[in-house]
């Protein structure tokens, strides 16, 4: 029987050299360890082997049949696989290759030919052209290779838009107009309007510290109010009146004198000096109102709520409690204006020359409502009258300034925010003045402007007093009333109830007297009554 194995390839000798490149680029390892047995198997007698390479298109495998070893095979047929190799690679081979029929190149073949051919998955071009001739491997990426993102030549940011840092972005073609970007900055209370600022002034001590020896300097007077001969003497009535409420003493109108209100009062004995007999007093708020905030008081402080939620919670609604059930209660009103900033920034005051100290902001105000045709006035000549353009407060006098804290806090950040807060209304004042060409513009006396301090419950008075080439704060104030009992509540209404008759009685007069009466003349109405 011969034992010589079925043949499943032509000879490899028939094969192209073209095609042998390709095989042998292709086949990699496959060809070498062919090469490396036949090295083997060149000292061993008569093998007889048959070559076959499955799925010609991919020219991947490559398999290698061995028969037994025989010593009745003839030579003949053994197979220079070893030799055919090298002469593919440019390697001599010991094996005699002529008389071997070359056929055409891949490339001339038949366009109807089986043989698939590979597409090309974009290998770049410089590597195609070796010597001149091209690679088979020509347009053939590595399989196992991990694709990746082509690179870019490109240094531009992936965003077009996208901004350099260290340089604002343009603000070509935006909405916003300049005047909105200058309010916006000015309202980063942290920030000066001066690059050159020192770093001194961000500290609350050390910015009062050094506001002493400002170009307008402001003091901070020594002691208490409790000496009426030490004050301004357009607030010495105020005083008098919130030292009063202080001691329990005509806090309530006596209709309000009834068993509930003494229950609510923690069953106490109570001076009959807590009720007074003013007809043309104020009214109280109703026992349920201020109950409720109470309860909202022990909350917040329980919770360990923000300053923000105090004053939503706790303080504006007392605010407005206290005006509902005041007398004034129609031409007046209180804001909430913790956003509003010192506007134009030109009214931040100065620290030295050429160099403003921090801006600063407030959280409530009381303004004078002013008829419409007064405001309309104000508008046609581009006026405002107080140190912020806020709309609600651009053309209605401001006639106390509250500023908040959480319980506990913030005492040296409320000096120097008040402080800057009133120096700048008086640096408009002045302004004013001028502008209404008042003959002592330069010169003449501005009431005291009156400032609350409010930690969490808390209420206290100071106020801010204008010298002309400096001003003093009196912080040293007097705390009328607290939030944490119905009595304390009434108090701080009551104290409040005062202060809004300050501002009607006194500050209205002085504002509609030096200013308005200049400005607008005529427009201007009796609110007097």
């Amino acid at each position: 029987m011969d034992n010589k194995p079925e043949t499943v390839c032509e000879d490899l000798g028939a094969t192209p050299p073209a095609s042998q490149a390709a095989i042998v680029n292709h086949v990699g390892p496959a060809a070498s360890l062919g090469s490396s047995m036949m090295n083997k198997l060149s000292g061993l007698k008569q093998p007889s082997m048959s070559v076959s390479y499955s799925s010609f298109s991919m020219l991947t495998s490559f398999t290698i049949y061995l028969s037994p070893l025989t010593t009745t095979q003839s030579m003949s047929s053994y197979v220079d696989i070893a030799g055919w190799v090298n002469s593919t690679t440019g390697v001599t081979s010991n094996s005699d290759t002529k008389g071997r029929k070359r056929t055409r190149p891949l490339a001339e073949m038949d366009a109807n030919a089986t043989t698939p051919k590979r597409p090309r998955i974009g290998k770049p071009a410089a590597l195609a052209d070796v010597d001149g001739v091209e690679s088979e491997n020509a347009g053939f990426d590595d399989i196992d290779e991990t694709p990746r993102a082509p690179r870019s030549s490109s240094t531009l940011p992936l965003l077009p838009n996208a901004p350099v840092l260290g340089r604002p972005p343009s603000t070509s073609g935006s909405k916003r107009s300049c005047s909105e970007d200058e309010d916006n900055s000015s309202r980063r209370s942290g920030q000066s309007s001066s690059s050159k600022r020192s770093k001194r002034s961000g500290s609350p001590l050390k910015q009062s510290s050094d506001r002493q020896y400002g170009l307008y300097p402001v003091t901070y007077a020594a002691g208490d109010m409790s000496i009426p001969s030490k004050l301004p003497k357009a607030v010495v009535g105020l005083v008098k009146a919130l030292r009063s409420i202080a001691r329990d003493i005509a806090v309530l109108p006596l209709a309000c004198d009834t068993p509930a209100i003494r229950e609510a009062f923690g069953g106490v004995d109570i001076e009959e000096t807590l009720f007074h007999d003013h007809a043309a007093g104020d009214a109280a708020p109703v026992l349920e109102e201020v109950s409720d905030l109470v309860g909202k008081t022990a909350a917040c402080k329980s919770d360990g709520a923000f300053e923000s939620a105090w004053n939503c919670e706790v303080h504006y609604p007392l605010l407005e409690m206290a005006r509902k059930s005041s007398r004034h209660k129609h031409t007046l009103r209180w804001h909430n204006i913790t956003n509003a900033s010192i506007s134009p920034p030109s009214l931040v005051p100065y620290l030295r020359e050429k160099e403003k100290i921090q801006s600063r902001k407030v959280d409530f105000s009381l303004s004078i409502q002013l008829p419409y045709s007064v405001k309309r006035h104000l508008a046609q000549q581009n006026l405002q009258l107080n140190q912020t353009d806020y709309g609600p407060v651009k053309y209605n006098p401001l006639a106390i300034s509250i500023e908040t804290k959480l319980p506990g806090e913030g005492g040296l950040e409320a000096r120097a925010q008040v402080s800057t807060w009133a120096e700048a209304q008086v640096r408009q004042l002045r302004i004013l003045l001028q502008q209404a060409e008042h003959p002592r513009w330069q010169d003449v006396p501005i009431p005291p402007l009156p400032l609350l301090f409010v930690q969490g419950s808390d209420w206290t008075f100071w106020c801010f007093e204008d010298h002309v080439v400096n001003g003093l704060l009196y912080e040293q104030g007097i705390e009328f009333g607290r939030t944490t009992s119905v009595l304390g509540t009434y108090k701080v209404v009551a104290g409040l109830q005062i202060l809004m008759g300050w501002a009607k009685e006194v500050w209205w007069p002085w504002i509609e007297e030096h200013i308005l009466r200049r400005l607008v003349g005529d427009v201007l109405v009796d609110l007097s009554n």
